[in-house]
């Protein structure tokens, strides 16, 4: 998919995903009972990819406000380092490397056992740099189960 297209598109679901959870945080607050806490939604994943279509995940926890007072009491700290964590207003992309599914299926079954060099052996005609970049976003790549012949 088109950058620009991409772009376009993963704008319109940010804006959409804003309006939704401000409008969920506020009728939350809106309800609570007098004393309690304000809430909060903070963003703890954002990544998108395309492999044919756009996708796009976005992941949030609510929280009281008054925990993002506090390093020690945030609730995301232990995700910060992670490299889909949301970092200002920007999404984590994941490039996606062309292989096809059998092969998909074939490295995933030596995962995590192998390294990306003992895969690359056993795979020559699959280009080194292409088996290392799968092997880095392969947890984070969606598995699918084929069940027609198992039906």
């Amino acid at each position: 998919m088109g950058g620009i297209l991409f772009a376009s598109y993963s704008q319109y679901v940010k804006s959409f995903r804003s309006n939704v959870v401000e409008a969920a945080i506020s009728k939350k607050n809106a309800s609570r009972p007098k004393g309690m806490p304000v809430y909060k939604a903070t963003a703890v994943l954002e990544c998108s990819y395309s492999d044919g279509m756009p996708m796009y995940t976005y992941g949030i926890i609510i929280h009281y406000k008054e925990d993002d007072d506090s390093e020690e009491r945030f609730p995301a700290n232990c995700l910060r380092d992670k490299k889909w964590f949301p970092k200002e207003d920007e999404c984590y992309r994941i490039f996606v490397p062309a292989l096809t599914h059998k092969e998909m299926n074939a490295i995933n079954q030596m995962l995590p056992e192998k390294s990306a060099d003992e895969i690359c052996d056993e795979f020559p005609f699959v280009p080194r740099n292409t088996i290392k970049k799968y092997v880095e976003i392969w947890n984070y790549y969606p598995h699918f189960l084929e069940v027609g012949n198992y039906v």
